[in-house]
């Protein structure tokens, strides 16, 4: 699937590379159409199989399988966390079975790199490389064993944070190193802006090249939907909001609420880590006295943030 997709957008673009060589026999310089390719692979998604010969790339003996803490941290972490990971089985699996999984993960990971590569190279035999922006991104990470988590669903480093890579000849100085504050919705404006486009009215997000960088990025999950059959706990967390803060140096997530209606705080779940001083996320310092007006604190902005959002009507 992911090479036939390949396949398709370097169809896609060498017919656009067709009609660009006819339409310069007409046109002045400048005036080229310009075009926007969306190729979206579903690799390494679950179940993160890799294909030929692609799956014997790495040696499950030599990856590394991070579950050296995985009991520590699962006692650390919240009770929705617990539920989760539970639910997906990671604590079941032996230290050989991990190996196989990571391995087959890095594999798909390889995988994609390869068919991103060929369509970078594409555009470079066609001579578009030097004039077309590229990025490189995902809408979501994977545990791979942490705590017993083996899926999305939570506010990991793992789960939360993605690559994002870009290119922009001459828009972009190459060979920078970013570690900003940003969010997924900030892709939009940042390609407009490069493309020389006014992002539409009301458009959220921001130019990640020219504003200024958040103090904090926000994220909900809604828990217990449809799909979710295999958690034991789907009935009573159907509806069930998850929201989350990330500041340069904590992250905080907590639920407030289950189909609408506030939950009492024993069952709010609350999490906070020190990402700066501990960025595997192995410690939870939701009890930790010495961080009480900490957790106070981001736990006021995030519900200022919830409150600010629109709400559907009608």
């Amino acid at each position: 699937m992911g090479a036939h997709l390949t396949n398709l957008s370097i169809d896609w673009l060498r017919r656009y590379a067709g009609a660009r060589r006819h339409a310069g026999a007409r046109r002045h310089a400048g005036e080229d159409q310009p075009f926007l390719l969306r190729v979206s692979y579903m690799w390494p998604h679950t179940p993160a199989v890799a294909p030929r010969p692609w799956h014997l790339l790495y040696d499950p003996k030599k990856v590394k399988v991070p579950i050296d803490h995985r009991e520590e941290m699962f006692k650390n972490r919240s009770a929705l966390d617990r539920q989760s990971a539970e639910a997906q089985g990671g604590n079941l699996m032996d230290r050989e079975t991990w190996e196989w999984v990571c391995a087959t993960y890095y594999a798909c990971c390889a995988y994609v790199d390869h068919q991103v590569g060929r369509l970078v190279n594409e555009l470079e035999q066609m001579g578009l490389a030097d004039n077309t922006i590229i990025a490189y991104t995902a809408d979501h990470g994977r545990n791979n064993g942490e705590f017993g988590a083996c899926e999305k669903g939570n506010y990991t480093r793992e789960v939360w944070r993605v690559p994002c890579i870009m290119r922009a000849p001459g828009r972009v100085e190459p060979g920078q190193v970013r570690g900003d504050l940003c969010e997924a919705i900030d892709l939009g404006p940042t390609l407009l802006a490069l493309a020389g486009l006014e992002p539409a009215a009301g458009m959220h997000g921001r130019n990640l090249f020219d504003s200024a960088e958040p103090e904090a990025v926000y994220g909900v999950i809604e828990h217990g939907g449809k799909r979710d059959v295999a958690n034991p706990h789907k009935d009573e967390n159907r509806g069930l909001l998850h929201l989350a803060i990330r500041t340069r140096r904590y992250r905080y997530d907590f639920a407030p609420s289950v189909a609408g209606k506030p939950l009492p705080l024993e069952r709010q779940s609350p999490s906070l880590y020190d990402i700066e001083h501990d960025p595997e996320e192995r410690f939870n310092l939701i009890d930790d006295p010495r961080h009480a007006a900490d957790a106070a604190d981001l736990n006021h902005q995030l519900a200022q943030w919830f409150e600010s959002l629109p709400r559907k009507t009608g």
